[in-house]
């Protein structure tokens, strides 16, 4: 509750008096909004993340690295996402810090040595691999948040509603510390999901978005590796983001598209452009969301035949594009 007042209140003062930490985003035959709006104020997110890290890793014990790992993602990335929002960086830039601030942060949590999927234990032979894959990880799903920030409340939405169910899943095995980072994450969210909700008054920006894919990407790892969460549970929880954003990639890279520019070929951006408003996808997007947490949460717990789980988010996911089609082929007919 405190973290969603103070976001708020915060969010507040700097759009009433037009700060400069913000941005404006104008909009373009790509955008789905059509005023030109404040970005950036994925800051205060940033802030309230780097303070309650340093809160947690005085007050509990043996999760220093953790909470550094995620104080400092948050300054490495909340900062190259505000600049960019303000000066709009080469890809080649923006990939060279996000490299840099990733083998910082792999350099300082623990890795897992073996991986859980569906019930399956598979074994990392090659430390170098696991490291490899944990900066591979950190960096993808930076960009994909940042590639599924386009409308109103989606974003946001996603992250208050991921950090509830992590936070449950962390409390499951007694973890106080992080599941009270995922609660005052979620907290953040809700403070500025208030102003985000449609139609929106600020925009995350680059340095709301890189961030808190950073996020869910090292509570991915830190479950994984100290408590052995299977990782299709985190696939299945993340799965709409992690299917709209790779499905879309790859069929942009197979065509020859220039993937790194923004675009309007996103499931979620088909569906607004299709007649679903801002709040009608955000919200589906939810209950989506939710159907995948109870398979991911499933599997977490091991219950039931746990080879199914993941194949059934997978099809899950899959109908839902299928229904974007329908509804894009339908607008068409109209």
């Amino acid at each position: 509750m405190g973290s969603t007042l103070a976001c708020w209140l915060a969010l507040s003062v700097l759009l009433k008096h037009k700060c400069r930490v913000l941005a404006l985003d104008l909009p373009n035959q790509r955008s789905l909004h059509t005023q030109p709006t404040p970005k950036g104020g994925g800051i205060v997110i940033v802030g309230m993340v780097i303070l309650t890290s340093m809160s947690l890793m005085l007050c509990v014990s043996g999760m220093d690295g953790i909470f550094v790992a995620l104080g400092i993602s948050a300054l490495g990335f909340g900062a190259l996402g505000w600049w960019d929002d303000h000066r709009s960086l080469r890809i080649r830039s923006k990939l060279l810090v996000e490299f840099a601030v990733g083998v910082i942060v792999v350099w300082l949590i623990d890795l897992p040595r073996e991986l859980q999927f569906s019930g399956l234990a598979i074994s990392v032979l090659l430390p170098f691999l696991v490291v490899l894959m944990a900066l591979l990880w950190i960096m993808w799903m930076a960009n994909l948040y940042n590639f599924m920030d386009g409308v109103d409340g989606l974003v946001a939405s996603q992250a208050i509603f991921s950090s509830i169910v992590i936070a449950g899943w962390f409390l499951f095995y007694g973890d106080f510390g992080m599941a009270l980072f995922c609660l005052a994450l979620a907290g953040a969210g809700i403070g500025f999901l208030i102003l985000n909700w449609y139609p929106a008054r600020v925009f995350l920006g680059d340095v709301g978005s890189l961030t808190l894919g950073v996020f869910f990407a090292l509570l991915a790892l830190h479950g994984v590796a100290k408590y052995q969460m299977p990782v299709s549970a985190f696939l299945l929880l993340y799965g709409l983001f992690l299917f709209d954003a790779t499905v879309t990639l790859g069929r942009r890279c197979l065509t020859g598209e220039r993937w790194w520019e923004a675009h309007a070929t996103h499931f979620y951006q088909r569906a607004v452009r299709s007649g679903v408003g801002h709040a009608r996808v955000s919200i589906l997007a939810l209950l989506g969301s939710g159907c995948l947490a109870v398979l991911g949460t499933l599997d977490m717990l091991g219950t039931g035949p746990e080879m199914l789980w993941f194949p059934l988010g997978l099809v899950l996911v899959m109908l839902m594009m299928v229904g974007v089609r329908r509804l894009e082929q339908r607008a068409i007919l109209q």
